[in-house]
């Protein structure tokens, strides 16, 4: 089993929070969860950073219990597109419901006719080109997950959470923290005291 580190050692980018970074510690016992939270630099949180945290059950009430208001603040906030192209025609594409069972429920479509006016019906997976793409997972769960983990769960304490295997809680592990990674170096941050160091 891996070793447990103390998540209050890490500070993440919290996709939860605007342009925030934060700690928590958080017991060890995944079902009985005490936080104290910081924020970065060791400081206080002020009020206007406390409000615009999204506390997990705001995320389960007002996001994850409806599938079409989670799709809706999946685009909102630039996790899955809000218009997409058709590869083949360059047209915009529909949103429609998907006629196959998939688990997402819905899928870009574009009918085309072409040649001697036969119609070729184009689909395309609404996780296409997002965090959500290749993944088994729901896109509620691949939320859930990512809430964790900015809140600084551990891989562990994840799994246990939303009953998952050990190669998917290694796998998005490694994606939050690759995600993570990209941002930091694209977007410019200030880190550390007196001797900033700036990252463009």
């Amino acid at each position: 089993m891996p070793k447990i580190r103390n998540p209050a050692k890490k500070q993440r980018f919290c996709p939860f929070m605007k342009g925030y970074q934060q700690q928590h510690s958080i017991t060890k016992d995944a079902s009985c969860q005490t936080e104290h939270i910081v924020g970065s630099y060791h400081r206080r949180r002020t009020s206007d950073e406390e409000e615009s945290f999204l506390t997990y059950e705001q995320l389960r009430t007002n996001v994850l219990s409806d599938y079409g208001t989670l799709l809706e603040w999946c685009k909102d906030n630039n996790l899955i597109a809000r218009r997409r192209s058709c590869p083949d025609c360059g047209r915009d594409m529909k949103w429609k419901k998907s006629t196959d069972g998939r688990s997402d429920k819905y899928v870009w479509r574009c009918r085309q006719r072409i040649g001697g006016g036969k119609e070729v019906l184009k689909e395309v997976s609404i996780r296409e080109g997002s965090v959500f793409a290749d993944s088994n997972l729901t896109i509620a769960e691949i939320i859930q997950f990512m809430y964790w983990w900015s809140c600084g769960l551990t891989q562990t304490q994840i799994r246990q959470q939303m009953d998952l295997s050990r190669n998917t809680g290694c796998s998005w592990h490694s994606k939050c923290r690759d995600i993570c990674d990209f941002v930091i170096m694209k977007t410019p941050h200030k880190i550390g005291g007196k001797w900033t160091l700036h990252l463009n």
